[in-house]
């Protein structure tokens, strides 16, 4: 079944909702430098946007999974993106009253993963094996186009209105994906049996995924960290830059979305997943003391470099983790979720309190280990796993 055969539409869909909702997700990352001193508040505590967002995905396989048994997929993926869509209309209002917006993005964080274990979860029940993977990257790289296109134009629309304004667009953005949304199917019963602790715990002790599931996540933390302190670092260096400049420093992460459509020619060759991976892993790794540099070009440098890299380990450990894995789908990609955004959110927190606290140089420490935790992973994983 090809791509944009038969289920072309309903895929062009589900990739639209991607972008909506990935735009809406990650919009105030370049504004958090503005937010700070707006609403008085210290960096750490702004950076708490991003968070909050993304830790519900720790506890979405004990709500989601059994919800799909008993909603349909469609029905719920449409109720989310609703939902979303409000919380950041209110957002917008209360963009000058901290406390109301950080309960905003909260809401918004415990509707992300119903929208995206949806997408993936439909996804993965269309396609399998080497096609699933390239299918599962084409649609990481929409995740990047929406959200490296939200932190752009929220840094222009921010400069050239208020903050508020900027939020306002992206809720009407997000209400909009309801129009596609309604063509992505599954309004079938997905899950085939209950999400029992005991299942959560036989998925995380499994020897065949174990340690591939970890690798997009380990990358994750360094690469949220590294987007979340793009926008102090930019403002520490030349204290009278706009946010139109910090936005656009994101769109070196439209680079992903060009790496992850070429995916597909990328294993060609380097002939095998593990070593495309090792290959990403070091790169990350090289392009982090480039930001030690107080230079907007080298910053512009080193971010080209670790978007580069991100989007390799980013578009292709979906697919491979659905490959290996031989648990029920939803439960895979609701697990793959909650692992890969639980820490996403540790490294838009823990790394910026290490920075705003003890200097540039721990914080890169931190994620230079990170990064040689992967590289172990992906060897590990090179010798003892086996693809379907």
């Amino acid at each position: 079944m090809g791509t944009f055969s038969a289920t072309g539409k309903e895929y062009g869909s589900i990739l639209l909702a991607t972008i909506a909702t990935f735009m809406g997700f990650y919009c105030p990352q370049p504004l958090l430098a503005t937010i700070s001193r707006v609403n008085d508040v210290s960096q750490p505590v702004a950076s708490l946007l991003i968070t909050v967002a993304i830790v519900p995905f720790a506890v979405a396989p004990f709500v989601y999974g059994g919800i799909l048994r008993r909603v349909s997929l469609t029905r719920l993926l449409n109720l989310s993106m609703l939902g979303c869509g409000v919380c950041l209309a209110i957002a917008s209002v209360a963009a000058h009253n901290f406390a109301i917006l950080l309960v905003a993005r909260t809401l918004q964080g415990f509707l992300l993963p119903a929208v995206l274990l949806c997408l993936t979860t439909r996804i993965a029940s269309m396609y399998t094996g080497r096609q699933l993977q390239n299918t599962l990257a084409l649609y990481s790289a929409m995740t990047i186009v929406g959200a490296d296109g939200g932190r752009i134009l929220a840094g222009v629309l921010c400069s050239t209105f208020s903050v508020g304004h900027a939020l306002a667009f992206f809720a009407i953005v997000q209400l909009l994906a309801l129009v596609p949304g309604r063509n992505i199917a599954g309004r079938e019963l997905t899950g085939s049996r209950s999400f029992s602790l005991g299942e959560f715990g036989r998925f995380l002790a499994s020897r065949d995924l174990r340690p591939a599931l970890y690798i997009g996540p380990v990358c994750v933390f360094a690469y949220s960290a590294i987007l979340t302190f793009l926008p102090f670092r930019i403002t520490e260096i030349s204290p009278g830059v706009s946010e139109v400049l910090k936005g656009f420093v994101y769109i070196c992460g439209l680079l992903n979305a060009i790496t992850s459509s070429l995916n597909k020619y990328l294993l060609q060759f380097f002939r095998d997943e593990w070593n495309l991976l090792l290959f990403s892993c070091t790169l990350f790794l090289i392009s982090i003391p480039i930001f030690l540099i107080e230079n907007i070009v080298f910053i512009i440098v080193a971010t080209i470099f670790i978007n580069i890299a991100f989007s390799i380990v980013y578009s292709n450990s979906p697919g491979i983790v659905n490959r290996i894995s031989r648990f029920d789908k939803a439960l895979t990609n609701t697990m793959y979720l909650a692992i890969h955004y639980f820490i996403s959110a540790l490294g838009a927190f823990i790394p910026i309190i290490i920075y705003s606290n003890v200097g540039i140089n721990s914080f890169l420490i931190v994620l230079s280990i990170s990064c040689l935790i992967n590289i172990y992973f992906v060897v590990k994983s090179k010798k003892n796993t086996v693809l379907s």
